[in-house]
This record gives C-alpha cells, structure tokens and sequence, in this order.
C-alpha cells in the first residue's frame, strides 16, 4: 500500500485517481499532478470549483467513466482506484509510466482486496495485499453480483463470477435436516481461509445476520453477517465455528440438502490444507486470458479479458508453453 507520508516524499508524482468523491489527498507534493475520473459529470463539476476554491490547482476533475483512464495527462506514476473492480483494463496499464504503481480494490470470486500491483512484460504481480470493502465499480466495467433470497428467511446465497444456482432447490435444502462436522482445528481469526475456499468450484457467501438465523432456524454461520460457503446446484454448506480453548475458535461445517455430506467433506478438507500450509503470504497475478492455468494455484479466475491466479508464497507463475503474453 502507499502511505500518506510515503507519497508526499516523491515531490514530482503525476497520480490518477478514479471514481473518487472524497477528494484527492496530498501524495504528488507541491511540484505533481493529479488527475481524478468521476462518472457523475454533476459531481465532477462541483469538486473541480471545490478544488480550486481551496487552492488545489494541481488536481483536473474530468468527468467520465475510469474503465478509460484519461489518456492526456498520461503516463501517471500512481493509478489509485477508490471502488470495487472486477476487471482491470488495458486502458490502466497503458496509462500507468514505466515502474509506476496501480492501487486496486480487486473483486476475486466475492472476495475484494486492496492490492498494490506493478506492470511488467503484460503481466500485473502484487506486491501487497490488504482487506477492504468497497463499493463496486459503476459504468462499463460494472460486473454485478447475484443475491438469491431464500424465500421469506432473511438468509441469502450471493454469487459471483457468473456460478448457477437454483433457487427453489436451495430453498427446499434449507427445508431439510442439517449435517454438521467439526475439524479440531482452533484458531484465533480466520486470516485468508475465504480464499483457500474460493478457489474451490460452487464458491458463495452466504448473508444471514442474528434475525435471520433465529427466523429460520438456520445453524449459526462463523460470523454476524454469515459465512463463506460452497454450493452445487440443491445443496449447500458453510462455516462454522464453536467456542475452544481461551480464545480461540473451532472450526467446523454444516450443510443442507442431498449432498451436504460430500460438500461438508470437500469443505473440511480444504480447512486443514489450509491449516497446514501456515497460511503464506499470497501474491495475486492477472494475465491475459489466453495465459495458460498454472497448476496447483490456489484460485484461477477467468474474467472477459483477464485471467486472476492466486499463488500461495513461493510460488510464481511462469510462462507456460504455447501460452501468449502482451
């Protein structure tokens, strides 16, 4: 990540900022440019006179759509993203100069992260990683998710990347008797357990707060807002967890429907792989989508134009034969 008191040392930085409404901070130094896309051209108006009125005439408010950077003022030194992208676009890594940096809420399978990634030979590689939520991205590269409210319970499976679910069958899942498996595994926080998990195929999340799982007799997921979870296509399984030694948790999965059992084995199996890796630092790779899959990545996601690999630490991907670049 770039801190604020990192930024305001390189005094010549030329930054992008898009789809932004709380107003550029002070990372270029006095001698920088910065040049922020909003899509509202409402907004942008008045945060330009805003701007100006306060002194800031470094910073162009152009109003348009961030999928497109704003090829003008390129090459930028930062690309700054201040909402959800499903998708990175060529116009970013175009527009971004030779050693620059692009800071992304990157939306992986449900999952968002605010990676640091760096450009080189076609290929972005992150350099750091951290938890975020942010509000999806709107205008061309808006990708939304799918929710599939479970009748009247308050419980609802939501969806990326396109997954197929059958709504009446899940619905009659949680109809059924649950299964439930405990791992013996404790632990204090999950850390990047979801993405062990979603690199797994019938990956979701499911939304079910206190009123919900107390409407609909539902097992209580891990946590307040629910749990991640993985589906097929009349059945469904999640996380749970009970209470173990001082301050820590065990981990567990309960699952719904005619094949809760396999879903709960497949979900337990990928908790203890989990736990014995020591959870490694991951590194998060986008490559065209002519790249070929790299074997034994933890999650490969296939985006319109874009493929995401998620290694673990130590393993980085390597051009495999026959694949293609840009």
């Amino acid at each position: 990540m770039i801190s604020p008191s990192a930024a305001v040392s390189a005094s010549r930085l030329n930054g992008l900022l898009l789809r932004t409404r709380s107003g550029p901070s002070e990372f270029t130094g006095p001698a920088g440019q910065v040049t922020t896309v909003e899509l509202d051209p409402g907004i942008a108006a008045e945060a330009q006179q805003a701007l100006a009125t306060a002194g800031y005439g470094h910073v162009t408010v152009v109003a348009g759509d961030g999928e497109y950077g704003h090829p003008p003022n390129a090459p930028y030194d930062r690309i700054i993203v201040t909402a959800g992208a499903w998708e990175l676009p060529a116009a970013w890594a175009d527009q971004l100069a030779p050693g620059g940096l692009l800071v992304v809420p990157l939306r992986m399978r449900g999952l968002t992260r605010s990676v640091t990634f760096e450009h080189m030979a076609g290929t972005w590689r992150s350099r750091s990683m951290h938890e975020c939520g942010f509000m999806p991205i709107r205008g061309v590269g808006a990708v939304a998710e799918r929710n599939i409210p479970l009748a009247d319970t308050g419980v609802t499976i939501r969806i990326d990347d396109g997954h197929l679910a059958d709504a009446d069958a899940l619905q009659r899942a949680l109809s059924s008797s649950p299964a439930q498996s405990w791992t013996g595994i404790e632990v204090t926080v999950t850390g990047e357990l979801d993405f062990w998990l979603a690199g797994l195929d019938g990956f979701f999340r499911l939304l079910a707060g206190s009123g919900a799982v107390q409407g609909s007799g539902l097992v209580p997921p891990a946590f307040n807002w629910g749990a991640m979870g993985l589906l097929t296509s009349d059945s469904f399984a999640y996380l749970t967890r009970r209470p173990g030694r001082p301050g820590h948790s065990e981990l567990g999965a309960c699952g719904y429907g005619p094949e809760r059992e396999q879903l709960i084995s497949t979900y337990t199996d990928r908790i203890r792989a989990f736990n014995r890796s020591q959870e490694g630092k991951l590194q998060v790779e986008v490559h065209p989508l002519t790249y070929a899959p790299v074997p034994g990545a933890l999650m490969q996601i296939e985006k319109r134009n874009s493929r995401v690999i998620v290694l673990t630490e130590g393993k980085v991907s390597q051009e495999a034969p026959g694949a293609m670049s840009i």
